[in-house]
């Protein structure tokens, strides 16, 4: 293997929550079977809340031992869309282009030939260390003539990724999910002050696929509020409403 291309990935699953609902006791449900009704699964974004960069983009130099060290930070979505940003500002001029990146509980990192744990582990870590996500980091290395060793090159990559993140602009962001929820045409008001209580914006309703019996109603909310506007739509209706989660 190339070591200049060998990339460090991790991934750890999300967590799911699964509301159970208890249907043995209910009595009769007017339009409804017990037959149709179903837990509601609820994907966390761990966290829900997070912080990023609030700017575009960020640079800034830092030397050690006549090493420079030129550093780029941006707020990223995606992979795809950390590794775009990394290949436009990659100096193949440089003695090392190397980076680390964090999307939740995804992380990649890059050692870009420097010995391996001395470049990308440090910068992954200042992001880490730092409190923030979906960030991604470049440290372009242009050597200075004198060898930093193993320690050296741990503090240096560390410190010029750490500096240029304090540096950064950042606010906190509140993904948003839908919420789409089968309400009886009788518990529609429930649901409404359910969803204003939450916070909830209301996305579309539909009057046509359950015409017989409810409206289809969707809700973006928080995503740190979504199973509690769940477990609230079906207390407020006596059970018969049934919500799920569509997206994160």
């Amino acid at each position: 293997m190339n070591p200049r291309s060998s990339i460090a990935f991790f991934q750890i699953r999300p967590k799911i929550s699964l509301l159970r609902l208890n249907t043995a006791s209910w009595g009769p449900l007017s339009g409804f079977d017990k037959k149709h009704f179903h837990a509601s699964v609820i994907v966390h974004a761990e966290p829900a809340r997070f912080v990023t960069l609030a700017c575009e983009s960020i640079c800034m130099e830092t030397e050690a031992k006549k090493s420079r060290f030129i550093t780029w930070a941006w707020p990223i979505t995606s992979t795809d869309d950390a590794l775009a940003k990394i290949s436009l500002q990659h100096d193949p001029s440089a003695s090392h282009n190397c980076f680390a990146f964090k999307i939740g509980q995804q992380y990649r990192s890059s050692d870009d030939g420097e010995p391996g744990g001395t470049a990308g582990r440090p910068i992954l870590a200042a992001i880490e260390n730092e409190g923030i996500d979906r960030v991604a980091v470049l440290v372009i290395r242009h050597f200075g003539g004198i060898k930093l060793g193993t320690g050296g090159l741990v503090r240096a990559y560390g410190n010029a990724a750490r500096a240029c993140l304090r540096e950064a602009p950042r606010h906190e962001v509140i993904p948003r999910v839908v919420i789409s929820a089968v309400v009886p045409f009788d518990c529609l008001g429930a649901a409404y002050q359910a969803a204003d209580q939450s916070g909830a914006s209301r996305v579309s309703e539909d009057y046509e696929s359950q015409a017989n019996t409810g409206v289809v109603l969707k809700l973006e909310v928080d995503a740190d509020k979504a199973e509690r506007l769940c477990e609230n739509l079906k207390n407020a209706s006596a059970g018969k409403i049934r919500a799920t989660v569509e997206s994160t």
